[in-house]
């Protein structure tokens, strides 16, 4: 028996790291395996890589997977087969629930990207469908609480903006809730969401159709209101 090579060991040594629960560890291990097998001199080492992207069921492989089968060995080309065919098998249950998912990992709705093998469906943003959840029916957008995102049923609750960084979040938001909060700067914070949310020209959902709900009674100015009137309906809840 050959004895494994050290860019061999170098790449089984990644597959621990394909935890998409440490978000770092799992992009820079795709990255390095994907690299593997674009550029390893060794048919072998091309063939495994081939087969730790599809162990991801990640579709943000398919296009590598896709070159690897004009690849001119033919262990590799099958390898990349047998890839995209886990991948696809992967994709069935998206598909089905596409109009519920969302990415966990940055709080996007999916896109459909088309290749020679088909669509395929991928956050829409940071292009994988590993962090797609679905069974999400609306995503509320929260300025004023804090401790989110969290996940009730077929809702999920994330905050537009961080107090302490002073930082506005995009995202894909159904709805946006003002809510009680004795430490914002109302209208730093409303300011900063809206123009986060409007300068993203990919979003498919215009503003003026998010409809704005103030719960409780949140101490905002007349010129806040007018920021929240760039968006739909705006209604109060106590």
């Amino acid at each position: 028996m050959a004895p494994v090579s050290s860019e061999m060991r170098a790449l089984d040594g990644l597959k621990d790291d394909l935890d998409p629960e440490n978000l770092e560890k799992y992009e820079d291990a795709l990255k390095k395996i994907t690299g593997y097998l674009k550029d390893s001199s060794d048919p072998w080492v091309r063939a495994r890589a081939a087969y730790y992207l599809g162990e991801t069921g990640d579709a943000a492989t398919i296009y590598s997977l896709l070159k690897a089968l004009s690849d001119p060995d033919e262990g590799v080309r099958k390898s990349a087969r047998s890839a995209l065919k886990k991948i696809k098998i992967a994709q069935r249950d998206l598909k089905e629930n596409y109009e519920t998912l969302i990415c966990w990992r940055d709080f996007f709705k999916p896109k459909k990207i088309h290749t020679p093998e088909g669509h395929f469906v991928v956050c829409r943003v940071c292009g994988h469908s590993k962090f797609l959840e679905k069974g999400i029916k609306e995503v509320i957008g929260i300025v004023g609480d804090k401790n989110y995102p969290y996940r009730q049923e077929d809702r999920l609750f994330i905050s537009m903006w961080d107090e302490e960084s002073k930082r506005a979040r995009n995202a894909d938001i159904d709805v946006l809730w003002v809510t009680d909060s004795g430490d914002i700067d109302y209208g730093w914070a409303l300011n900063a969401v809206y123009q986060r949310l409007k300068n993203d020209v990919t979003r498919a959902k215009p503003l003026s159709e998010i409809p704005v709900i103030i719960k409780g009674t949140p101490r905002i100015t007349r010129e806040e209101i007018e920021i929240l009137q760039n968006f739909g309906e705006i209604r109060n809840e106590v």
